[in-house]
């Protein structure tokens, strides 16, 4: 939508500026829309650009990604408390998302995206209006079970019917020009507009599906490099009713575990690692204590640092089964 504002939400910038976005720009720039020439990020485009304005225009341009045709898409990170607090959004995007807290999506989020809109009131020209998509691998924690939920509101009935009428247009389009074709392809057309408007889908596929672009290596190398309850979520995409070794039944990531890190370091959307110098929770003048913990399923390695009454845990790794 022309001139919109758009969020794309990520647990935290990190995971944004070194992950999620950067493979987002990789493939525009695959598809031909070019950094600096049709779109910018982080300030606002030469004028000599020709860029639309938005309807909508943060103050702080530090973390938005700024179109040519005047849409926006501003990047937030749900580590800041009431990061998208009084923003007015058209439509939202969520990457990685069996990662994201939906209760700040529900608390936060959402309810930015409803009301009315005075610049895109026509549903036929706008189908898409306050519309949501979240992308990710199959989640195994209860955190993020709440992507799944959103099968039982899918209506299939109304899919197939989109799918049907689509096919119909296709048809129509095909054949000789003509008053008849033009009314009914109108018709179809905003007809499937409406219903476009109204539906959610839901839609759960392998990396199998997508065997033409990863190709059949890579598939082969993971089964290899992977335990195989990863394997067949990241992977096959199935739902796991029992992890293998699992522990802390009552753990949450929200209650358990807190966010430390310095977003002043990340760089601009490229793609790259970042080490220890993003962390805040790091004493670099005081010795750091290391740990092994020797499970029958999970062998642990812990980076901690005493800091007043409180032991930090600034870094752990593991290895699993057989891996070991």
């Amino acid at each position: 939508m022309p001139r919109s504002t758009g969020v794309f939400v990520a647990s935290s910038f990190r995971q944004a500026h070194s992950r999620t976005l950067p493979a987002a720009l990789m493939a525009l720039d695959a598809f031909g829309i070019k950094r600096d020439i049709h779109y910018v990020i982080g300030h606002a485009p030469d004028k000599r650009l020709g860029f639309d304005s938005p309807y909508f225009l943060p103050t702080d341009l530090h973390d938005v990604i700024w179109f040519a045709n005047g849409t926006i898409m501003i990047i937030v990170s749900q580590e800041v408390p009431m990061g998208s607090n009084s923003l007015t959004i058209n439509w939202l995007i969520g990457d990685e998302a069996k990662g994201l807290s939906y209760e700040k999506l529900s608390n936060e989020l959402f309810p930015a995206m409803g009301g009315t809109s005075i610049h895109f009131n026509d549903k036929v020209k706008f189908p898409h209006l306050w519309g949501f998509a979240f992308f990710s691998d199959m989640p195994v924690t209860k955190e993020g079970i709440w992507l799944l939920r959103y099968e039982k509101y899918e209506d299939k009935e109304l899919y197939n019917l989109i799918i049907r009428n689509s096919m119909r247009l296709e048809k129509l389009l095909l054949q000789p020009d003509s008053q008849y074709c033009r009314q009914e392809a109108a018709l179809l057309h905003k007809q499937l507009q409406l219903l476009r408007n109204q539906c959610l889908y839901f839609v759960i596929r392998t990396s199998l599906d997508n065997i033409g672009i990863t190709g059949s290596d890579y598939i082969k190398r993971m089964n290899r490099e992977l335990t195989p309850e990863v394997f067949k979520a990241e992977i096959l995409c199935q739902r796991i009713t029992d992890v293998k070794g699992k522990f802390y039944a009552n753990f949450s990531q929200s209650q358990h575990t807190y966010t430390a890190t310095d977003n002043s370091k990340l760089n601009d959307y490229k793609q790259q690692s970042y080490d220890c110098l993003l962390d805040t929770d790091l004493r670099r003048d005081k010795p750091i204590a290391v740990s092994f913990d020797y499970n029958a399923l999970i062998t642990w390695l812990v980076a901690a640092q005493i800091q007043g009454r409180m032991h930090k845990t600034i870094k752990s790794f593991f290895t699993k089964y057989d891996r070991r």
